[in-house]
């Protein structure tokens, strides 16, 4: 086994934050699994560091090609979910496919890749899972609200198998990033139609939103958070991106929910 002899698995590891962790676990001498729909399978890069990424295409939302992109996975130190993407439109008008849609790659995608993973990591006995939320899991954002839940029911999620994998070993924590810089924007779904009520302020929502994103944090800046987690003896449950989300978290412990949703309506509802 290259490098340090540990390895790790990563879904969504062809852009965005997936692929900067896959490359930042590779450079400290991980083997890297990097596991993507769009991955060419099989493929194999090696590192001046020791470590290697071994490219596998895998679709969270097919167990058929999840059990085959585990085949021959024997170890797992880390597992860290990063495949998700995004849909934007009003809770009313979205349709219930795209709705559906959004939760199957978004949250029972981890489901399925965890009922791959974790009878690996039980059997020896340790690991670190980590699972990408985001802060619209702990606020929720207007005419993002499908995302918005998807991402509320993985919080749920990770505390959940935190408490039932502590037994065996395996440690979970959940990452909440805020505005970072990626081609998650471009590639999140409208689902407004020009026709509806929603239509304007909608699209007006989006574009800020959008802006926000593109003066975040790097992906390689956020791809240090989940290496540093990996190597905690005890990680925290749920860790956030960036002081200024970390503060409106703890502004939620504080003030009341008619207060914040005040502020995030001035935010993200322009006039």
């Amino acid at each position: 086994m290259a490098g340090n002899g540990k390895t790790a698995v990563v879904t969504g590891a062809t852009s965005g934050i997936g692929l900067a962790v896959a490359n930042l676990f590779a450079a400290k001498g991980y083997k890297v699994y990097a596991l993507s729909r769009r991955a060419d399978a099989g493929r194999i890069e090696e590192l001046e560091a020791g470590g290697c990424i071994e490219s596998r295409k895998c679709d969270v939302t097919d167990e058929d090609s999840i059990r085959e992109a585990f085949s021959g996975i024997d170890r797992i130190d880390v597992l860290i979910h990063v495949a998700g993407y995004g849909i934007a439109g009003s809770l009313e008008m979205v349709s219930n496919e795209q709705a559906h849609a959004q939760f199957e790659t978004n949250f029972f995608g981890v489901l399925n890749v965890n009922r791959a993973a974790l009878p690996i990591m039980r059997a020896q006995g340790f690991g670190t899972v980590i699972i990408t939320g985001s802060v619209t899991g702990v606020y929720p954002i207007p005419f993002q609200g499908h995302y918005s839940a998807s991402k509320f029911a993985l919080e749920g999620y990770a505390g959940a198998l935190r408490m039932e994998l502590k037994r065996f070993g395996i440690k979970v924590s959940i990452v909440e990033p805020g505005d970072v810089k990626t081609g998650f924007t471009a590639a999140r779904i409208p689902c407004e139609s020009e026709d509806s009520p929603y239509y304007d302020i909608c699209c007006k929502s989006v574009a800020k939103m959008a802006k926000d994103e593109q003066s975040g944090l790097s992906a390689a800046s956020v791809a240090k958070l989940y290496y540093k987690i990996a190597g905690k003896r005890n990680p925290a449950p749920a860790y956030v991106t960036a002081f200024s989300y970390k503060f409106l978290v703890f502004l939620k412990r504080i003030f009341s929910a008619r207060f914040m949703y005040k502020v995030l309506g001035s935010m993200y509802l322009p006039k």
